[in-house]
């Protein structure tokens, strides 16, 4: 209701429909398809170019969310190819 309060009480998961940066319905965005087209290609030449390794020896830590992921993220390097 009022946008320029900081409200740090309010529970962001009722707002998780509200982020829709293309739309909805009948007044989709025309470019969507294309905008998703263009991020996946990126990728994929990003990913053409890099050859992804662990970095080190870390010990795996484990922690069990709605999946299993590792508890400190992922740490890669990445060299070129």
């Amino acid at each position: 209701a009022n946008p320029t309060h900081v409200d740090l009480t309010r529970n962001p998961r009722d707002f998780v429909g509200h982020f829709m940066p293309f739309g909805d319905g009948q007044r989709v965005c025309p470019g969507a398809r294309f905008a998703n087209l263009e991020v996946l290609t990126a990728l994929s030449m990003f990913l053409r170019r890099v050859r992804i390794l662990p970095s080190g020896s870390q010990t795996l830590q484990l922690r069990w969310d709605a999946s299993m992921r590792r508890d400190q993220g992922n740490h890669l390097i990445l060299q070129p190819l």
